[in-house]
């Protein structure tokens, strides 16, 4: 009996190394895709800040969103206008915050569209440059003022709608794209093989429940199946 115990315990002690090895490969992937994500927004931005109001960033977000869930997104794209700050021209100023918090608010909702649907991919574009246009365009306050607040903004609507257009331009092949990123780095596989080592062999084992909740990701339910 004492035997069996012990034997029971190391199968556990196995299953649990499986889950970790399996979920820090998902962690490691993650990671290199999210910093090539911002890499790529930061150069994208650089190589087109001759064109006023074009920029890949709020692609990348929501296509950072639909892979990796809304924090993660949100980071992407707030990293990715926060560091391209010092090498575009106009730099850092009181635009940066508003411009970081319209690329987090875009890759937030990225986490919540389905990558297959390209319609609701472009809603939540749509939706995500014109908040982004209306909050980076309160900067206006620190140059006009409160009272010609909205001259500003009218006047600012050109290159808001040459944001849009060219935003959805850049959100037409993230539906492909997010596939052939599932597919090359096999998230979905990984996630379904922990989930069968886990659900077979936990049992009533809480220890093997408690690593689970841990390690396994907080945004798991913001990913989507790919099909």
């Amino acid at each position: 009996m004492l035997r069996e115990d012990l034997k029971e315990k190391q199968k556990k002690k196995l299953i649990a190394l499986q889950i970790q090895r399996q979920v820090q490969i998902q962690k490691q992937k993650e990671f290199f895709l999210i910093f090539s994500f911002i890499l790529t927004g930061v150069i994208g931005r650089i190589a087109l800040q001759s064109i006023p109001s074009v920029e890949p960033i709020t692609a990348i977000a929501i296509l950072s969103g639909i892979l990796f869930g809304k924090k993660k997104g949100a980071f992407v794209g707030a990293s990715s206008f926060y560091l391209s700050n010092f090498f575009v021209f106009g730099g850092q100023g009181p635009w940066t915050f508003f411009q970081v918090l319209g690329a987090g608010i875009a890759g937030y909702l990225g986490g919540l569209v389905r990558r297959n649907r390209i319609l609701s991919i472009l809603i939540i574009t749509i939706i995500a440059t014109i908040l982004y246009e209306a909050i980076v365009n309160l900067t206006g306050l620190f140059f006009v003022g409160l009272h010609l607040l909205p001259i500003y903004y009218l006047t600012s609507l050109p290159f808001s709608i040459t944001h849009l257009i060219s935003n959805i331009f850049f959100v037409l092949g993230v539906p492909k794209f997010a596939k052939w990123i599932e597919a090359k780095t096999k998230f979905k596989e990984i996630e379904d093989k922990v989930s069968t080592l886990f659900f077979e062999h936990s049992g009533n084992n809480h220890t093997i429940f408690n690593f689970w909740r841990r390690t396994h990701r907080k945004d798991h339910s913001n990913r989507r199946e790919t099909n």
